[in-house]
């Protein structure tokens, strides 16, 4: 053993050599890394340490049978059940060639302050972004329901609006729109 111990004195010096060689490695036992893992399993394992929700796959089956379900779930919503039942009322208008600037925004104006007058209007818009076949306007008016539009027909707030709106008029179209 002498031996060994100068020349790994004499390697351990030198910088060329870092490292002993591998016949001065000596371990005092042997190691056996398999000694205490058995080879087939003689009981169930210990969930405490390793809970079934600790178990990535069990997690993604769980979390999959879950949006299954919700999935199913919703499947009796249809389009029907979920559409709503109010009235979209839309008019393009091209007003007359003489109606001042004043004029046409008065009747806008008017049609924006609607809801607030007649309680089955629910929203207005007014500032189309395109219109096409010879109009130069669009309004869009939504309603409560068909009641709400029915009721509006010759109400004092269409009346009122009316006032504004029809001596600018130089034509227009309506479409009213529901599901």
């Amino acid at each position: 053993m002498e031996g060994l111990g100068s020349s790994q004195e004499k390697i351990g010096r030198d910088r060329d050599h870092p490292f002993p060689p591998a016949q001065s490695i000596l371990l005092s036992e042997p190691l056996d890394i398999l000694d205490n893992v058995p080879l087939v399993m003689t009981e169930p394992p210990d969930l405490r340490h390793n809970p079934p929700y600790r178990h990535p796959m069990k997690k993604l089956v769980l979390s999959l049978a879950t949006a299954g379900l919700l999935a199913f779930a919703a499947a009796p919503l249809t389009a029907a059940d979920t559409a709503p039942k109010s009235v979209i009322h839309v008019v393009t208008v091209s007003f007359k060639a003489d109606a001042k600037p004043e004029q046409i925004k008065a009747a806008l104006d008017g049609v924006k302050a609607l809801p607030a007058a007649y309680k089955g209007i629910t929203r207005v818009w007014t500032r189309a972004i395109k219109v096409q076949g010879g109009k130069t306007h669009a309004i869009v008016m939504e309603f409560a329901d068909e009641a709400a539009l029915k009721a509006y027909t010759d109400s004092p707030a269409q009346k009122d609006w009316y006032k504004l709106y029809i001596p600018v008029r130089d034509s227009s179209t309506t479409f009213d729109i529901t599901n």
